[in-house]
């Protein structure tokens, strides 16, 4: 399936800003959404992906995050943001476009990468040690946030 991030408004069939029973069936339609801390979960097993959807207090999704452990295959579910194919690019190089976009915050020492305006975040659990190092290379997961989640202090998906 073809995920495109749409800041603000969402990823694929999950929209920022829906409720409860609306985020719930469109998961449904990506499998079987499981409890997830203050979300949902969808584990997707054709690509190994999966789909995460967070509700703040209001029991509305504020937040979408996508995370595949694997990229490349034929059967990977795929994520775009406009012509980027955020896990099948390069870490560096997705970064080196975003910042001639935007203000890219690093953090974690490369692992994690916050782009506040655009209402995205990227994760990789390793970077690459050498230059012939495979492990790292690309991003693990991308969350995109609803307006505002960036600009107060730090929280856990769905705690806001």
């Amino acid at each position: 399936m073809l995920f495109e991030l749409a800041p603000p408004f969402g990823a694929g069939p999950i929209r920022i800003g829906m409720s409860h029973a609306d985020a719930h069936a469109a998961l449904e339609a990506l499998g079987t959404p499981e409890v997830y801390g203050s979300g949902w979960v969808v584990h997707r097993p054709s690509s190994g992906a999966s789909v995460f959807a967070y509700f703040d207090k209001h029991q509305v999704v504020e937040a979408i995050e996508i995370y595949t452990p694997v990229a490349g295959t034929d059967e990977w579910d795929r994520v775009l943001w406009e012509e980027l194919d955020v896990f099948a690019t390069p870490a560096e190089e997705l970064v080196a476009q975003f910042r001639q976009r935007t203000t890219v915050i690093e953090e974690q020492n490369g692992h994690s990468y916050t782009l506040p305006k655009l209402l995205l975040a990227f994760w990789r659990s390793i970077k690459p040690e050498a230059e012939d190092d495979p492990g790292g290379r690309q991003f693990e997961s991308v969350l995109i946030a609803r307006p505002g989640y960036y600009d107060g202090p730090a929280t856990t998906p769905g705690d806001a």
